[in-house]
């Protein structure tokens, strides 16, 4: 009789204590593996994406695959970056839905879940595609962030075909400009660098610009007798309209025309490297060409000179300037560039906006 009261008070035990696990577990969190993947079988296809549409904001961008690289469309085919391609594709891949949110379309705007097509929409749709055709669509809306401490990031989206929008775990950070695929910064040529630059305006005397050492001062060529240069603060930042180039967008040479009215400026370094701009305002927009030689003479000079200094403190030969103007030709020379206006202001410069009249004449100018 004991023996069966103690199996029956086993039995119990069992059964309560395995029932409080199993109340524990429905009041606990979901874990990660517990939440459904938002597109299932994108994971096994990932290799099979060559496009992503990203649509919103008045603009449409085409990350399209071509070969192992990536290009961007709508910039004549220029390369955008894997690093940022990646994540977007992975991070779609890896989303998993939290929760059902709102499927009221006046509070799609609250989530950034609304139709991408609206007017005053901050939403994104991006899709995925392959040969065959879509892998994935979804539109981008708000971020949300976990207020538990080392919380997930979560995030609005709404499939384009339902109306509930969801909490999804993960990330997938998207835009529609150019600028936002690829690297801003194109060039870095330093000022001491520089010797000479020419600016030349149709039907207007080049301004030449050059000086004899990388510490020198940059005179003007066929000063006006009675003009002089302004101040030597502002003829210095001519040396630095090739440092630190930055863009604000990229268009294929093929699209633009350049204009009768466009300004070629040429730079030419101590070490032989050339750089040939093209440049002219067309629709608002302050447009470059770039193209790059190297000028054998200069670079068999320097590297002499080089040399000569490396026998005396042991250091390294300077860049092989060849092989830097190929690279930058390759990289640069199939596009047109917009530039911000303080670059374009330095390119495009005339006689006129560096001297101003001499003391002495102007004192006369003002007595007469």
């Amino acid at each position: 009789m004991k023996q069966r009261t103690l199996l029956i008070l086993t039995i119990i035990t069992v059964i309560v204590a395995t029932a409080a696990v199993i109340s524990s577990r429905s009041r606990a969190p979901q874990s990660s593996i517990e939440k459904p993947l938002l597109f299932p079988a994108l994971g096994g296809r990932i290799n099979d994406v060559g496009e992503i549409v990203i649509q919103g904001k008045g603009k449409t961008l085409n990350l399209i695959k071509k070969g192992d690289d990536w290009v961007i469309r709508q910039a004549g085919g220029h390369p955008a970056l894997f690093s940022k391609v990646k994540p977007v594709i992975i991070g779609i891949s890896e989303l998993r839905v939290v929760d059902k949110k709102t499927r009221n379309p006046e509070l799609y705007p609250r989530l950034g879940v609304e139709d991408p097509a609206g007017k005053r929409a901050k939403s994104y749709l991006v899709t995925l595609k392959s040969k065959s055709g879509d892998l994935a669509s979804l539109i981008v809306g708000h971020r949300q962030k976990s207020s538990a401490p080392g919380g997930s990031t979560g995030l609005y989206v709404r499939l384009p075909d339902q109306a509930s929008s969801l909490l999804v775990e993960g990330n997938v950070d998207v835009s529609a400009n150019v600028t936002d695929w690829v690297e801003r910064n194109l060039f870095n040529i330093a000022a001491n660098r520089i010797k000479s630059i020419r600016i030349s305006h149709p039907g207007e005397a080049d301004l030449v610009l050059s000086r004899d050492s990388d510490v020198g001062k940059f005179t003007i060529e066929n000063l006006p007798r009675d003009k002089e240069p302004q101040t030597d603060v502002i003829l210095s930042r001519m040396q630095t309209l090739l440092e630190n180039f930055f863009i604000n967008n990229i268009k294929s040479s093929d699209e633009v025309q350049f204009p009768d009215n466009r300004v070629v400026t040429t730079v030419r370094t101590f070490d032989g490297l050339v750089a040939t701009i093209t440049s002219a305002r067309v629709h608002d927009e302050n447009l470059s060409r770039f193209s790059f030689a190297f000028d054998e003479s200069v670079a068999q000079k320097s590297a002499a000179s080089s040399k000569e200094d490396q026998d005396k403190t042991g250091g390294d030969a300077k860049p092989d300037v060849k092989t830097e103007a190929d690279t930058l030709n390759g990289k640069y020379s199939p596009w047109v560039f917009v530039i911000p206006d303080f670059k374009f202001d330095l390119l495009t410069k005339d006689t006129d906006k560096l001297v101003k009249d001499k003391a002495a004449d102007k004192a006369a100018k003002a007595k007469s």
